[in-house]
C-alpha cells in the first residue's frame, strides 16, 4: 500500500537557536529538509527554554518526516547558523 504526502503549508525556516524554536504552524507531522552540505542537529522540545530536549542528527541534503505534538517546538543547529540553513513544513499522509 502506498502513501501520498501532503503538503498542508509553506515551508518556513527553522530557526538556530533554541530561544527562537517554533512549533512549525503547529504542525503534528513535520517534513524538515537540511539544505546545508553538513549536519544539521535538530531540537524538540515540549516549549522555548524546556528543560528537556530530543534531538537528532540530519545528514547533509537530506529530507525527514516525524510526528510531535502539536505544541512541541523545533530548532535546528548547523555548522553554517544561518536562518534559511533548515527548512520544515506541515504535512499530512494519506493511504
Amino acid at each position: 500500500m502506498s502513501q501520498l504526502i501532503k503538503i498542508l503549508d509553506s515551508a518556513t525556516a527553522v530557526s538556530p537557536t533554541a530561544g527562537a524554536a517554533t512549533t512549525i504552524n503547529g504542525s503534528r507531522c513535520v517534513r524538515i529538509s537540511n539544505k546545508t552540505a553538513g549536519i544539521a542537529t535538530i531540537g524538540i522540545a515540549t516549549g522555548v527554554g524546556a528543560a528537556s530536549t530530543q534531538y537528532f542528527a540530519m545528514q547533509a541534503n537530506t529530507t525527514v518526516f516525524f510526528q510531535k505534538k502539536a505544541t512541541d517546538v523545533v530548532w535546528a543547529n548547523t555548522a553554517i547558523g544561518a536562518l534559511t540553513a533548515v527548512e520544515a513544513n506541515n504535512v499530512g499522509f494519506t493511504n
